[in-house]
């Protein structure tokens, strides 16, 4: 069974209490199987926790998930959702008595430029439907790995072209990132007739890493490349926690909440702050790209009033920042103008 999950503004505060709040689509509660989506959840949450899979984490312990509801501080159907309050700090107590290490420190976060070979042209990969980046995409959602793509319009068009890539020159690579301000990026070059993808790992005065995975389709490949990815980003995990916890706590910070919660975020948390008070993210829940696009060009028909700064895309949903000086209940009524927009939370709508 798929389940999507929309993470909201109200699994950041709740995961800093110990809990994560899940939120399934449903489309039919009579069929829906409660103690098979909770076991799902759960295992799902773990996979964040540790990025690892499942396969991984029960490999000597194969009752690590029994008893899923134990994992659960409470669900329920809400509207047209199934919500899941997972027991972060019990999940993480049973993975650590397991000997399953939890993947602390700060996630850093990759900036994704994706370049394909077809036939004997070498062609950059925009924002259309593409296999190779949908799967791992999906993998890094799975995992809670910030992946980012750039926007592809003009400016990235010009500033960076597939024979620079492949020709391994780095400082266009970073000159073309630069506007993203990440420090870290993944460039990727599919040859799908070679069933091959050479990738390049980039980072802020750093030598770049480099390598190639082989698979007979898209998926495989991409599930390669997301092992490499993973033991690369808990290595710069590692490097971010600090060797000596200070001895005072900033006022900011409340008492109650270890310093591990603060250290161990998932992406969706990572992706739910907004730093900048003129800035908003909205998360979109899409079927369908074209009606996705539509609903970009429709937010900016006054770039005066909101203006898009930033888009990661993923399957079947989108973070848009947007820079505005509108309020949440005058971008709440420029959002619900849209015709196929549906709201589902606070900054979170879908599209039907």
């Amino acid at each position: 069974m798929a389940l999507r999950f929309i993470a909201t503004s109200v699994f950041l505060i709740a995961f800093q209490c110990g809990a994560a709040e899940y939120r399934i689509l449903v489309d039919n509660p009579e069929s829906f199987a409660v103690e098979t989506t909770l076991e799902e959840v759960v295992v799902g949450a773990a996979e964040q926790l540790t990025g690892m899979p499942a396969a991984d984490l029960t490999a000597n312990t194969t009752d690590l998930f029994s008893l899923p509801e134990a994992l659960v501080n409470s669900y329920g159907f809400d509207g047209g959702f199934f919500l899941v309050d997972v027991d972060i700090d019990g999940l993480k107590s049973r993975l650590e008595t397991a000997g399953i290490d939890i993947w602390s420190g700060k996630r850093p976060q990759f900036l994704v430029w994706a370049t394909e070979e077809r036939g004997l042209d070498r062609v950059m990969v925009g924002n259309e439907l593409n296999s190779l980046i949908d799967a791992l995409f999906s993998g890094a959602a799975r995992y809670a790995l910030p992946l980012n793509r750039p926007l592809m319009d003009l400016d990235d068009t010009l500033a960076l072209s597939p024979a620079e890539i492949w020709g391994e020159f780095s400082g266009a690579v970073l000159q073309a990132s630069a506007r993203y301000k990440v420090d870290h990026v993944l460039v990727l070059g599919d040859r799908p007739d070679q069933q091959s993808l050479r990738f390049w790992i980039y980072g802020v005065g750093q030598d770049f890493t480099s390598g190639e995975v082989s698979g007979a389709d898209a998926k495989t490949r991409a599930e390669g490349l997301m092992s490499i990815l993973l033991q690369y980003a808990k290595s710069l995990s590692l490097e971010s926690v600090p060797e000596s916890v200070p001895e005072s706590v900033p006022e900011s910070v409340p008492e109650s909440v270890p310093e591990s919660e603060l250290l161990v975020e998932s992406f969706l948390e990572q992706t739910a702050k907004v730093t900048l008070p003129e800035t908003k993210l909205l998360s979109i829940d899409y079927d369908e790209v074209l009606v996705l696009m539509a609903f970009l060009d429709y937010l900016e028909i006054d770039p005066a009033q909101v203006k898009i700064s930033e888009i990661s895309m993923y399957p079947e949903l989108a973070n848009i920042v947007l820079e505005t000086e509108l309020s949440m209940k005058e971008l709440d009524g420029l959002v619900s103008g849209f015709g196929a927009v549906q709201f589902v939370s606070p900054l979170v709508y879908a599209l039907r």
